[in-house]
């Protein structure tokens, strides 16, 4: 479990977002509202979705960006679209949180019934940690006293 929890506020725009998940090299993180209250998870796949459903709706909206005749604007002509989007819009407001106490095994189990990659650890509905997939396989590299390949 990492207790350290990086956790995104839902006023957040998307590309501070993703800033976030690069500079400390995660895919995901619990949302909270101002009052540290969780609200919501967000991951790099909710990014990407985000990002490409936008792309269409861009390349339908501004296809007037043409010459009178129709034919597409010469390369290199760019349209920088405002980055206006919170990461409110796109959460999940569904988490899967646990107990601190409950087994690696029981957290593995969930997240493959439920097909997700990370479970918030709570305790008095207070993020203490989260759990993600990579944690679960480092557990089991570990596991025969090896260090993995």
């Amino acid at each position: 479990m990492q207790r350290n929890v990086i956790k995104i506020l839902d006023g957040m725009y998307l590309r501070e977002v993703a800033q976030l998940f690069m500079e400390n090299h995660i895919s995901g993180a619990p949302v909270v509202d101002k009052e540290g209250d969780l609200v919501g998870i967000v991951s790099e796949t909710d990014l990407v979705r985000s990002q490409r459903e936008d792309s269409v709706e861009r390349s339908v909206s501004y296809s007037f960006y043409r010459n009178p005749n129709g034919v597409p604007l010469p390369r290199g002509f760019h349209i920088e679209v405002p980055d206006i989007k919170r990461v409110r819009e796109i959460m999940t407001p569904k988490v899967i949180v646990a107990d601190e106490n409950t087994s690696l095994q029981k957290l593995a189990g969930i997240m493959w019934r439920k097909r997700i990659h990370r479970i918030i650890i709570t305790k008095a509905k207070k993020i203490k940690g989260i759990v993600s997939t990579l944690d679960i396989l480092r557990v089991l590299a570990h596991s025969n006293g090896k260090k993995p390949a």
